[in-house]
Formats: C-alpha cells, structure tokens, sequence
C-alpha cells in the first residue's frame, strides 16, 4: 500500500503521498453528512418553535437541494481548472458562515436563505474530494474512494448524537451555531494539504503502469479521458444520471423524515437520534466495502446491489414499530444505501476518464438534486394531507427496484464524440491548478 510510484531517476518516499490526500479528504466529506443527516434532528424543534407544519419545514431542505445543485457543478469546474484548495477553503467559510447566521432566524425567509447557501457551501465537500482521490488512484481506487465517501457517514456518526445533545441541552439555535463554527473549519483544516493530483508532486497515479515500473494487472478500463462537452452528449451519461435520479429521490426522503417518522412510532428523540448515529457506522462501512467490491464486480453491478438491498430495508421500515426493529434497518440500510456512493462516482471515472471528472460528478449530482429537492416537501405534504407516511415508502420501493434494473442494464459509451471547437481562451489552455 505504500510503495510510491514515482517517475523514473526520483527518490521514493515511504508513504505515497495519495493516501495523505484521502486522509484530508474525510474530514471535508464529514462536513457532507454532518449537515445533511444532522437536519432531521433540528426538525421538530424547529417546527415547535415557529408553529411551522411539517411541510414548511421540509421547505429549508428542499432550499438546501436546490442550491447545492449549482453549487457542484460550479465548485466542480472551477476544481478541474485551478485546483481544488481555494475552492474548498472559499465554501467552508460561506458554509460555516451561513449556518451560524441560520442560528439567529427569525422566519422561514431568513431560514431559506441560509440554507440555500449553505447548499452552495458544503456542494464542493463531496464533489471535489471524490474527483481529486481518483486522480490519485488508478489501482486501489474503489477502495480509496470508498475510504473517502466514508467520511459521509462518519460524519453522520459524529454529528448526529452531537447535535441531538446541543438542541436537548442548549437549544437548536446554540446548536446550529456551534455546528457552522465546528464543521467550516473542518473543511479548510483538510484543504490546506489537498493537492490535484499526483503530477504536482512529480508522481504518477497510484498503481499506473509505466515503461520503468508495471507491478500490477490493471482492470480492463474504456480508455477515455472525455471533455465535459464529450461526455454529456452520450447516451451513457444521460441515463447514468437518470439512475442517479430515481435512487436518490427515497434517499432525500429518508435523510429529512426518518428521525419523525420514528418518533411518531413511539420511539424516543434521543433514541431516534442514536439510531441515525448508527446508520452514519454502518454507511462507513458499505462504502468502504462495495467500494472495494465494485473494482471486483463492476461499478454498476454494486450499484444495483446497493439499490436492491434498498428495496428490502424499505419494506422492513414499514413495520418497525420498536427501537430494536428500528436498529436493525439503519444497519442494514445505512450500510446499501451508503455503499452506492463509491459505485456512483467511479462509474463516472471509468466511462469518462477524469479530464472534467470534478464537473462530470457535480452535474451527476445536481440533476439528482434538483428532482430529488421535492422529495421532503412532498413527503411532508403527503404527510400533512394524510396522517402517515405509508404512500411514500411504496413510493420509495418503486424506485429503489427500478434503479437497481437500469443500472444492471447500462454499458459504456461506444465511442469518444469529436469536441466542439475550443474559444481562443481555451485554446491557450487552462491555468495550471494546485
């Protein structure tokens, strides 16, 4: 794991300096599940404190959605061309900035606006670390990435007990206001090491072949290194974010819901709380795990296990009716659901190559985002019109199978189209980033 590739006549160090650069990713992708997966524990009380219903709520993350959807793909372009650091550094502080300001809401105006630009924020904090690692990598990558998306649901295991304990103890404000100190200056802590990739240190990408140096048999890989223009022009990518879209429109549900939807079936706050804790171990531990897989298996056969096995842990929750039901199915769940990040991001690497891949990645997930930002509201009306949640959940099932079919179904683009003729800007080529 640590023997350096490096070009030929350098000194190898002990430690490939790619692994420094995971390592200061996690912190930065803690920061994605530490604002995503804490909401559902700011829900009720926010509500009772405004005499908001359920789907105004929903409204804040819904607002979150939105904005992190341009966010991507802007952070992600401006990363491909000058370098991830400063576009890190830039969204950690608007991020922690935002939610300190969202501390001191007086209304939904105040808390919307907040919220959307936290979303553009924290946009950068997966898009950018899941292109820069795979760079890095070629052999180890699915665990590499892995290891990095982890940080995800770590940060979910962190962040959620964390704030359970400020908004029972302090209030959601001191909360919410401890949270944007805390978790902005995780993701300029991480940037201030993070390189683009291995040719800023004179190094060749983990596990490349060379004329001096082949010690490993690759997978076999299209070989493509496709400008964003190219790559979003192919039948591929078009329905690769159509697969990205119906999976993750029960995920958005979940991620907002889940902590009321447990307390509604007489499990406790704190526990309901602990529980999404729970599910940020277990989605360490399927991303790191079907990471590694899909090298194995195939980026796209994780994915549809990841969706498959979602189908059943969605048809579990139905029934919960106890916390030990309860555990169960954020281990299981927070185990497939989080797996399916790995799969995702290199799919997008391994048809595409990584020429644009920060941008690719941002627009595979902001078209997710901008479909899936309805998921809480509607599931918040849906609950308000209704009593129960039960619609949505048949809902969720519908889709969680029909993306694991589509996925199974989906092959690589069949040949690089031409790119359309480059603007004198581009001609002279793009500043070299960090």
């Amino acid at each position: 794991m640590v023997r350096q590739e490096v070009t030929p006549g350098a000194r190898a160090p002990r430690l490939y300096y790619g692994w420094i650069v995971a390592l200061a990713c996690l912190p930065i992708t803690m920061v994605n599940g530490g604002v995503f997966f804490s909401f559902g524990i700011f829900f009720k009380p926010i509500a009772a404190d405004f005499a908001w219903s359920r789907g105004q709520v929903s409204l804040v993350y819904t607002a979150l959605l939105l904005s992190y959807a341009p966010g991507a793909i802007l952070s992600g372009r401006v990363a491909d061309r000058y370098g991830p650091r400063g576009v890190l550094v830039a969204t950690g502080v608007l991020m922690g900035a935002r939610l300190v300001s969202g501390s001191q809401a007086q209304g939904l105006g105040w808390l919307l606006l907040s919220y959307s630009l936290v979303g553009l924020g924290v946009s950068a904090t997966l898009v950018v670390p899941s292109a820069v690692v795979q760079r890095w990598f070629m052999r180890r990558r699915g665990l590499a990435l892995g290891a990095v998306a982890g940080g995800v649901g770590f940060g979910t295991m962190v962040f959620s007990p964390l704030a359970h304990f400020l908004v029972s103890s302090y209030g959601w404000r001191s909360a919410l206001l401890v949270l944007g100190i805390v978790l902005g200056a995780m993701v300029v802590a991480g940037a201030s090491v993070m390189l683009h990739g291995p040719e800023k240190k004179g190094l060749r990408a983990f596990g490349a072949e060379s004329d001096s140096t082949v010690r490993v048999a690759l997978p076999t890989a299209p070989r493509r290194n496709m400008t964003t223009a190219q790559a979003i022009r192919t039948a591929t990518f078009a329905k690769l974010m159509a697969i990205n879209i119906i999976s993750q429109l029960p995920g958005y549900f979940l991620l907002t819901h889940l902590v009321p939807y447990a307390t509604d079936r007489g499990i406790s706050p704190g526990a309901a709380a602990g529980a999404m804790g729970l599910m940020g171990l277990f989605n360490v531990l399927g991303r790191i795990t079907l990471g590694a897989m899909a090298e194995r298996i195939g980026w796209m056969k994780a994915l549809s296990l990841s969706a498959f096995a979602c189908v059943l842990t969605t048809l579990w929750l139905m029934g919960v009716s106890e916390l030990w039901m309860l555990y169960v199915y954020v281990m299981a769940y927070g185990f497939f659901w989080g797996g399916r990040l790995p799969p995702l991001m290199g799919s997008v690497g391994y048809f595409f190559g990584t020429a644009s891949l920060a941008e690719l990645i941002g627009i595979t997930l902001a078209g997710s985002l901008v479909v899936g930002a309805s998921a809480p509201f509607v599931a918040g009306l849906v609950f308000d019109r209704t009593g129960s949640y039960f619609p949505v959940l048949i809902a969720s099932v519908v889709l969680f199978g029909a993306g694991g079919v589509f996925a199974l179904l989906l092959k690589p683009p069949r040949s690089q189209p031409p790119a359309p003729a480059p603007s004198p800007r581009q001609a002279q080529g793009p500043t070299p980033p960090e």
